[in-house]
């Protein structure tokens, strides 16, 4: 039958497909011409072959979407062109339908196993031609809209992640950009976020007769939530009111449990009914003058005080977090702190650490790394600190985020 007429006789007819791109693969021209007949008359582009090797290279040199292919082709047969496509870097996905004038049984499942989607046995009728061709469309329209959605979501993730990074680095500028070297003491600090932003944050001040002052704060809760607050947290607690709140007239001394109780008023009044945010803290000031540590800890884990003479102590009592209860009460703890002594506070990134095990990092095993630094160079600190935390937990990336802040009393200070 001529083409004209072939393409005459097709009763049936489909919405046209936008801009479909179908290769139609037989060795029997008459057949490769009726099927594109049909196909142009559903709406469809069409390209013609009549061997295996043109059906590949139209698959790579065209945007074609959907095969249909003859099983008994000369050269590769349709399942091995299947099996082949399947295998291929084609930067899309093709829909096969697999043609054959065969009813062997096992033709089918060794089609699917190829990689095909479909089959059709031999003669072709319009109407179910045009039902299992409507299927291919309609699937393929499903893959291309969630190709859009796929892109569309990579793209808003990658703005999102140039956005976090973006926050991490200002996070990062609000802290400390490098320690402090004062006449009586030596601070150094370490920052290691297990994001782009942190829920920890920290800061130290140089107060009046060479004081010093310093908190550190650990948001419950990872992601962007805790990073706010602690971002909030660091720009209220600034060093003019860190000395503001913390310095008692009535006992012309300073008192960091004040500062702790005006946190927790405030941040109990802006917790919304559905939504608690709190942190822990610790806060304090050493005294060179009265050689003393004033601290308050609320929730915040223990600092480590090691004296000059190796003999360490775990301080504090623990406390309420800032922000949980509104009734919560702070007071102020005391501890001599002499020349020579090394002060160190630390988030719970660091002792929470588990392993496979779910056994802690813990305090002694902190204790133990921090006896075997030396008395000065602590510039590969984050390193080493690092590097055993990730031997313990056999992880490469932090489950959480770290801080550690250092203070060295002088030992020749008062020379």
């Amino acid at each position: 039958m001529p083409y004209q007429q072939i393409k005459e006789a097709i009763p049936f007819k489909s919405p046209p497909a936008e801009n479909l791109h179908v290769i139609v693969a037989d060795d029997d021209p008459l057949q490769v011409e009726y099927i594109a007949a049909l196909l142009q008359g559903m709406g469809f582009r069409c390209t013609k072959c009549l061997d295996s090797e043109s059906v590949l290279g139209f698959i790579q040199d065209t945007d074609a979407a959907l095969l249909i292919c003859d099983i008994e082709m000369p050269g590769l047969n349709g399942l091995e062109i299947t099996a082949k496509i399947r295998s291929s870097s084609v930067d899309r996905y093709i829909y096969i339908i697999l043609v054959t004038a065969r009813n062997i049984e096992g033709d089918y499942e060794a089609g699917l196993a190829a990689g095909a989607d479909d089959f059709m046995l031999k003669p072709i009728t319009p109407a179910l031609f045009s039902i299992r061709v409507n299927v291919a469309r309609r699937i393929l329209n499903y893959q291309s809209e969630l190709v859009q959605k796929t892109n569309s979501l990579m793209k808003a993730n990658q703005n999102l992640q140039q956005d976090l990074l973006a926050a991490g680095k200002a996070q990062q500028a609000i802290l400390p950009q490098k320690g402090l070297n004062s006449r009586f003491y030596e601070v150094t600090h370490i920052f290691e976020p297990s994001h782009y932003v942190s829920g920890d944050t920290y800061n130290f001040f140089l107060l009046d007769h060479e004081c010093i002052g310093f908190y550190a704060v650990d948001v419950a809760g990872h992601g962007v939530r805790a990073a706010l607050l602690a971002a909030t947290v660091s720009h209220i607690v600034d060093q003019e009111l860190f000395n503001s709140m913390t310095f008692d007239s009535s006992v012309t001394d300073y008192s960091p449990a004040k500062l702790a109780g005006e946190l927790n008023r405030r941040f109990c009044i802006s917790n919304a009914a559905d939504h608690i945010a709190y942190f822990t803290m610790i806060c304090g000031i050493l005294d060179p003058i009265k050689q003393k540590l004033t601290y308050c800890q609320s929730g915040h884990p223990r600092p480590l005080h090691i004296t000059k003479s190796g003999k360490n102590y775990w301080l504090g009592e623990g406390g309420f977090p800032i922000g949980l209860f509104e009734q919560s009460e702070y007071t102020n703890q005391c501890c001599d702190f002499a020349p020579g002594d090394r002060l160190i506070v630390h988030s719970d990134g660091i002792t929470e650490a588990m392993n496979s095990e779910l056994v802690s990092y813990g305090e002694q095993r902190l204790l133990k790394l921090m006896l075997r630094l030396p008395e000065d160079g602590l510039e590969d600190l984050s390193n080493i600190l690092i590097n055993n935390l990730q031997h313990w937990t056999c992880e490469q990336e932090l489950r959480d985020d770290i801080s550690m802040i250092i203070f060295d009393y002088k030992s020749n200070c008062h020379d």
